[in-house]
């Protein structure tokens, strides 16, 4: 039900985001259609609660629905912040529920739980690789650095970042990736950073397809830049993009529809992350589409937007690139 203070209106993307607009955009395993029923069956119950939440970064209350269900037919809606321009899920759960479905749901439906973790773990490697290419020349990753990682999975890429003499600490919510890396001796603990007592002010920090689970990312970000030093700590964040869709995976195609997931609270562009890093008191360094970034420290946090995306325009850019997959007929299975 939504609430009296929202205003809710509803354009979608295409039909093909529609709720019952067919089946699942991509192929689902049998764990992942149970991990899936389970999950819609905690919403219909009650057990997991959707709400009507303000936007993350302009506390808006105006929203355009633009999609209704996610690649695995999640009934959940995908909306555009009339205020700022962020694509976000809304409504959308209560911390707590997020909470219980990352341990007790995530791996078994939106992660390759069938890849051997030694895998995982080597790729985890080559992104290590590209983020240390990615902030050469801005960052100094050596003997004395030290790395905080939040959303370090099985520590592939803190092991990368560590090679050279630097000192890391990862964390993460998933005990099995977590017991992988502690096997190699690394230095990974289960937490997140708001509830992790940090004994170290840290020089880099990275956060890698993390930020778009967070209900609250500018708040998240303050919490890291408090345990940083002004004008020394840096700070890479990767995430999703809106438009970088086509330059994705390839099992994606291209396809936004393919990159909905009940658990993205936020889909973000160049502009829309710009402004969590104002917002948070950060300064961008670096930020392309894709989106990778680097940011530092600044002090506090300002106050207004620095970039505001006009919904209409994110909107058009959307159905632009649906028309040009279902012209290519690259939107069916």
């Amino acid at each position: 039900m939504v609430e009296a203070e929202y205003d809710i209106s509803t354009s979608l993307i295409s039909g093909r985001y529609s709720a019952n607009a067919g089946p699942p955009v991509l192929p689902m395993s049998e764990a992942q259609i149970e991990a899936r029923d389970r999950l819609m069956a905690r919403i219909a119950s009650g057990r997991y609660e959707e709400r009507w939440s303000p936007c993350g970064i302009c506390a808006g209350t105006s929203f355009v629905v633009i999609a209704e269900r996610d690649r695995y037919n999640v009934a959940v809606k995908t909306c555009i912040c009339k205020g700022c321009g962020l694509v976000q899920t809304n409504p959308r759960l209560r911390s707590e529920d997020y909470e219980d479905l990352y341990k007790t749901l995530y791996r078994s439906l939106y992660t390759s739980s069938e890849v051997p973790l030694d895998e995982f773990f080597k790729k985890q490697k080559r992104i290590g690789r590209r983020i240390l290419d990615y902030v050469a020349g801005r960052v100094e990753v050596g003997p004395g650095t030290r790395i905080l990682e939040i959303g370090a999975g099985a520590g592939g890429t803190l092991e990368v970042l560590c090679a050279g003499g630097a000192v890391g600490l990862g964390l993460d919510l998933d005990e099995t990736y977590l017991n992988h890396g502690r096997n190699r001796w690394l230095n990974l603990q289960f937490g997140a950073i708001g509830s992790f007592d940090l004994a170290f002010r840290p020089d880099f920090v990275v956060y890698r397809h993390v930020l778009e689970h967070m209900v609250d990312p500018i708040g998240e970000l303050k919490a890291v830049r408090v345990k940083g030093r002004r004008g020394y700590t840096h700070l890479y964040v990767e995430v999703p993009g809106i438009d970088s869709v086509e330059d994705g995976p390839t099992r994606l195609r291209g396809d936004f529809l393919r990159t909905l997931q009940s658990v993205h609270i936020n889909y973000f562009s160049k502009a829309s992350l710009t402004n969590v890093f104002h917002l948070s008191g950060y300064k961008v360094l670096k930020i392309d589409d894709s989106i990778r970034s680097l940011a530092l420290v600044s002090g506090k946090e300002k106050q207004g937007l620095q970039v505001t995306e006009d919904w209409r325009v994110v909107l058009e850019r959307l159905r632009c690139l649906d028309n040009r997959l279902v012209g290519a007929g690259e939107a069916m299975l």
